[in-house]
């Protein structure tokens, strides 16, 4: 007998029979035990693959099998594609958006920027003093934004204050003696009120009352009266002082000696002596009636002096405007400026800017208000409608003045696409604002129209209009169904006529029937969402 094979005798190794039968049954884990096996031939336990020859393989292949079914059913279950998504959702069904009437005024308003300025703005170009040869500005200039008061220095030239009065017209001629006529009347007026005595109100003759009042102007400003710095002045009127004083000496001696010839006539003891006392009473007579004339033309003279010491207003100390106080808008001087040299189109010396304006602008005594909007807003503003416009958290109340004066035609015609226009406003009450706070742009809003007090008001998507183009509205019956389809709901056209529509409401100024604030007009139709219990969905209110 051939010996066996080393490698094929040991104790681990597989008999052939065994192996050729799993090798020829596909790797089936069933165990050949062919007579070729020697029975101490048999596989120890726990040796490689002794588990898995062993029957517990099975088991776990088919438990593995059936967790992997029971997920996949899972998961099948869970995820569904678009179309089984959209075939399983049921839908909705159609339900009425509504919105209720309601009771209240509506207004229709153009909103624009306007820009505030003040309207009719002064020049003040002071001419020199009258004897002086320049006009330079010596001091009082005034600041940008500064408030001119009547009676206030605006500038100070070659030494001599230029004063702010008001008036209608402007300076033309110096006042003093001699003058009449309006101007004196316009200057008495200005000085009586500022709390100056200057005479008779109205009167057209300058007087002493009006010179001392003119007097009283300077000095309150603290510069010394034109003409009382002249000692020839003075220095005549106490000559004429003089003169009257030593006449009226004279005249009153001249009383005295006829009074003493004319007794001295009547004690004469004879016609000799009575003779000669009448000659002295004649002579004394003469010399009276010498005296008066004395006295007369010394008052006269003394009246002259004295009218030729009143206090003048000179041309260029005056600036007459209306309606004070303003503001200062522009300054275009210097201390030491050349007055001949500003407005003449040449440059100050001094101050080397362009001498083309006046030397000191202020504002005008209104306010001029101008928004810009474009022709189709304006087409529905019209003159003397109300504005409303917006200063810091403040409201000032105008109105509309002027619109678009420079288009012949608001609804179009040759005019551009989006082209605008100015619309001019008058600011009828401060509110207790400063005019000048108002100066700028700002918000103004322009009504075009209000509604009735209280009308009824429904969205303007309530409203439409039948084949004929009347307008009409949809409005509920009964009480709305909550989740109830739109086909079930009675609802009713309703035939209206339409008023203002502002706010994105509509005014109902007539019905066919009787409504009233909280009744329910159809602004739409669409599905709601379906309620979780899935019965179906309905509109409601919105």
């Amino acid at each position: 007998m051939t010996p066996a094979s080393p490698e094929l005798n040991g104790p681990e190794a597989p008999s052939r029979t065994g192996l050729t039968s799993r090798l020829s049954d596909g790797g089936s884990a069933k165990q050949d035990t062919g007579a070729e096996t020697p029975s101490g031939d048999a596989p120890k336990a726990g040796g490689p693959g002794a588990w898995w020859r062993s029957g517990r393989a099975v088991w776990v292949l088919a438990i593995i099998a059936v967790v992997s079914l029971v997920l996949g059913f899972g998961l099948g279950r869970l995820v569904r594609s678009p179309a089984d998504l959209a075939a399983g959702e049921a839908v909705p069904p159609e339900g009425l958006i509504t919105a209720k009437i309601e009771a209240r005024s509506i207004t229709s308003t153009v909103v624009a920027r306007a820009d505030v300025v003040f309207a009719d703005p002064v020049e003040i170009n002071p001419s020199a003093p009258e004897g002086v040869g320049g006009a330079v500005v010596t001091g009082q200039v005034p600041e940008v934004g500064a408030e001119v008061a009547a009676g206030a220095v605006i500038l100070e030239v070659y030494g001599s204050p230029v004063f702010i009065l008001p008036g209608i017209f402007r300076a033309y001629r110096s006042l003093g003696p001699g003058s009449s006529g309006p101007d004196v009347v316009q200057l008495r007026a200005a000085l009586a009120g500022l709390g100056l005595n200057a005479g008779v109100d109205g009167a057209k003759t300058y007087d002493q009352a009006l010179a001392n009042a003119v007097k009283q102007l300077y000095e309150n400003a603290g510069y010394p009266a034109p003409g009382s710095e002249d000692t020839s002045l003075a220095r005549a009127l106490r000559d004429a002082r003089d003169q009257v004083t030593d006449a009226r000496t004279a005249r009153d001696q001249a009383v005295k000696d006829l009074a003493a010839a004319e007794q001295a006539v009547k004690d004469a003891p004879d016609a000799e002596g009575k003779q000669q006392a009448q000659q002295l009473a004649d002579a004394a007579r003469s010399a009276l009636e010498q005296a008066r004339r004395s006295v007369t033309r010394g008052e006269e003279a003394l009246a002259d002096a004295e009218r030729a010491s009143w206090t003048t207003m000179p041309v260029g100390a005056v600036v007459f405007v209306s309606d004070l106080p303003r503001r200062v808008d522009q300054v275009n001087v210097t201390v030491g400026s050349d007055l001949s040299q500003i407005g003449s189109g040449g440059m100050d010396p001094m101050t080397g800017m362009s001498a083309s304006n006046a030397a000191v602008v202020l504002s005008g005594a209104d306010i001029e208000v101008t928004a810009q909007v474009n022709l189709d807003e304006a087409s529905l503003l019209t003159v003397g409608g109300p504005a409303v416009l917006g200063v810091g958290g403040d409201e000032v109340e105008g109105q509309i003045a002027e619109i678009c004066p420079e288009a012949d035609n608001l609804a179009g015609g040759g005019a551009e696409a989006g082209a605008q226009c100015a619309v001019k406003i008058t600011a009828e009450d401060l509110a207790g604002l400063d005019a000048a706070a108002m100066v700028g742009n700002v918000l103004v809003t322009m009504v075009v129209g209000t509604a009735s007090a209280d009308p009824l008001v429904v969205p303007v998507a309530a409203v439409s209009a039948d084949t004929a183009g009347h307008a009409r509205i949809e409005v509920v019956e009964g009480e709305l169904v909550k989740d109830q389809a739109a086909a079930s709901q009675p609802t009713r056209m309703v035939g209206i006529v339409p008023g203002l529509t502002a706010e994105g409401m509509v005014e109902i100024k007539q019905a066919d029937i009787t409504l009233q604030a909280g009744d329910l007009v159809v602004i739409g139709r669409g599905a709601a969402q379906a309620p979780p219990s899935g019965e179906p969905s309905t509109g409601g209110e919105g």
